[in-house]
């Protein structure tokens, strides 16, 4: 005879729970074998919710800071593009993409602390599906003088990685799911100079005022430090396109 759940449960699961006579040693026996069973899936999902809620707790912590983060890049692409890609404000023209990006402070984090984004052609790639992006980030390339050209324009590529102080990481109001707190974290950005109405790219040269400026794409690479399921990846990504205008 082919036992259903019902059957199970009034064979077996009812005296136990309800304290009826007749309960023999192999039936107690079997229960608590189907107990255990039920257990370890209860478990099983609670496990997988509570990792679920840690996932989407990081994924909110990174999406929070993405307001500032866009910001600086905007004030210093603006400033970059302004003279023409060539990073000459910031002293670097011989290699003008590390002098202009090498450290953005995000300060409205914590203004007592040390949280910012710095240039990188080494970041370190945590997840197997990031190593391309890694690669491509040993590689910055700035306008015509690296060929860097898309159609009639040019563009400036280039990657940064998150840095957070020891301090700011082991504040006790920093959650343990705090995008900060994932090492490793780093991000490709794209600055293509465009005529804004129309979405064209142009050169850095042909920036002069309100009606140019630049199209700025982002790609953050970060790690879940939570695990993932069954065939799934450890790899996160935040990917973003903003624009700013050439008014100074």
């Amino acid at each position: 005879m082919k036992l259903g759940a019902k059957n199970i449960f009034d064979l077996i699961l009812r005296p136990l729970l309800w304290g009826e006579v007749g309960a023999s040693m192999p039936a107690i026996l079997v229960s608590s074998g189907i107990l255990g069973i039920l257990g370890f899936g209860v478990i099983k999902s609670l496990g997988e919710a509570g990792k679920f809620q840690n996932e989407n707790a990081v994924r909110a912590s990174a999406t929070k800071f993405q307001d500032v983060m866009r910001a600086e890049l905007a004030k210093t692409a603006r400033k970059f593009i302004a003279d023409d890609c060539t990073g000459s404000r910031f002293g670097g023209v011989s290699n003008p993409l590390k002098f202009a990006f090498d450290k953005l402070d995000i300060n409205s984090l914590d203004s007592g602390d040390s949280v910012s984004m710095r240039y990188t052609t080494t970041p370190v790639a945590r997840a197997s599906d990031h190593k391309d992006a890694a690669k491509r980030c040993t590689q910055p390339r700035n306008g015509i003088a690296n060929g860097a050209r898309i159609g009639a324009g040019e563009y400036a590529y280039f990657c940064l990685k998150f840095e957070a102080s020891q301090n700011y990481v082991q504040k006790g109001n920093l959650s343990t799911q705090s995008f900060w707190r994932i090492p490793d974290t780093f991000m490709e950005v794209m600055i293509v100079p465009v005529q804004l109405q129309t979405d064209t790219p142009i050169l850095c040269r042909d920036v002069n005022g309100g009606a140019q400026g630049a199209k700025i794409l982002y790609s953050v690479y970060y790690s879940s430090q939570f695990g993932a399921s069954s065939g799934g990846s450890l790899g996160k990504r935040l990917y973003g396109v903003f624009y700013v205008s050439g008014d100074q």
